[in-house]
């Protein structure tokens, strides 16, 4: 019981963290750096390439997030048809599913500017 819901919290925090990572880089107030945003070649060559490619991935994260927030609920609510294990593997899936598209379509997106 502990583990489903310490799972289902865990969810429900990473969806929070993404949305307030995600509302600075949809603002622009991030500048270009090696820790935070996203960093290719050519974001970190151009100002405005940054800006827009952040902005355009901000969005994806921010709906990321809201998503995992969501999901949270609705999990703990049919917590008691999955096993510790199988929660586990349903929090992988809607984390890194989810996360591995935003980062290709950050790349295909940086690639037409």
């Amino acid at each position: 019981m502990e583990e489903e819901v310490g799972s289902i919290l865990g969810l429900l925090f990473c969806g929070v963290l993404f949305v307030g990572i995600s509302i600075p880089l949809v603002l622009e107030k991030i500048p270009p750096n090696h820790w935070y945003g996203v960093k290719l070649r050519k974001t970190l060559a151009n100002k405005e390439i940054w800006y827009k490619a952040n902005k355009y991935s901000g969005r994806d994260f921010f709906v990321i997030g809201c998503f995992l927030v969501l999901s949270a609920p609705i999990l703990f609510i049919f917590r008691e048809r999955f096993s510790p294990f199988g929660l586990c593997r349903i929090f992988l899936a809607l984390v890194v599913v989810p996360v591995v598209i935003a980062l290709v379509r950050a790349v295909l997106y940086v690639r037409k500017l």
